[in-house]
């Protein structure tokens, strides 16, 4: 249970449950119950191949409210909000997700970081190699991507 909050540490009263392990110096705590609401930035593409990115911030944002851990900002609402940053809308958010194609000796990578709201701070990053899809089959419905997307 935190009972007080500073700028470099927390104060708690330890609540043991039986069976698991007591804490130790470093451990990390987080809110079991909450939700870290995140808005899904429209993706940067920095690459040549000018790709068709409209899908990008709506996977994100589902696969981030999947894991029962985040909310995420519906993106039409974070596309707005950029519009009229200088007019001081809010969307209310503890993070942002930014996502970038880039690319790098031929390889076109998905690279996302989480941005602090608060702080500004970068907190962490990932980067992932997107591959083509070479023997994708026809597709099954009329909305779908091609299979090059």
């Amino acid at each position: 249970q935190v009972q007080r909050v500073e700028a470099t540490f927390s104060e708690a009263n330890f609540v043991p449950i039986e069976g698991r392990p007591q804490p130790r110096p470093e451990d990390g705590v987080r809110i079991t119950r909450g939700r870290i609401r995140v808005a899904v930035v429209p993706p940067v593409d920095l690459t040549t191949a000018r790709a068709d990115l409209r899908r990008v911030p709506f996977m994100l944002a589902l696969a981030m409210d999947q894991t029962r851990r985040f909310q995420s900002v519906d993106s039409g609402q974070v596309n707005e909000v950029l519009r009229a940053v200088a007019l001081g809308k809010s969307l209310d958010v503890t993070a942002w997700l930014v996502p970038v194609l880039i690319e790098r000796r031929g390889v076109v990578y998905l690279d996302v970081t989480f941005i602090s709201a608060v702080t500004g701070a970068a907190l962490f990053s990932r980067r992932q190699a997107l591959s083509k899809s070479e023997g994708a089959g026809d597709q099954r419905f009329p909305w779908e991507p091609r299979p090059e997307d």
